[in-house]
């Protein structure tokens, strides 16, 4: 069973805290992508990628080893949710996977 959305959310936006404000944006793009790569490794192979995790976010943001600060920001939280959003946009206009309904406003 799928992860809930929010909590992959919720561990980028930790991730993303860690880094400067500056970073955040490519940061963000870079982990939804990486996680959508170990998604399709472990699926081809039965087993998670050595360095990404299994294909969920959560595990992507979590597996740098960063201690995560106390708190997530806002603006940690919309760069992430946003880098979702132009992930699955760029694949819906592409006509490959993850093209769900966009549910987040």
């Amino acid at each position: 069973m799928r992860r809930p959305m929010l909590d992959d959310l919720m561990a980028g936006a930790r991730r993303l805290a860690c880094a400067p404000t500056q970073d955040r944006q490519g940061l963000a793009d870079q982990l939804v992508f990486e996680a959508h790569a170990a998604h399709h490794f472990a699926k081809r192979l039965g087993r998670p990628h050595p360095r990404w995790g299994n294909g969920s976010l959560m595990t992507r943001a979590l597996c740098d080893g960063l201690p995560p600060k106390p708190g997530i920001c806002f603006h940690s939280m919309a760069t992430m949710a946003a880098a979702i959003d132009r992930f699955r946009h760029d694949r819906a206009k592409r006509c490959l996977g993850l093209s769900q309904p966009r549910t987040i406003c």
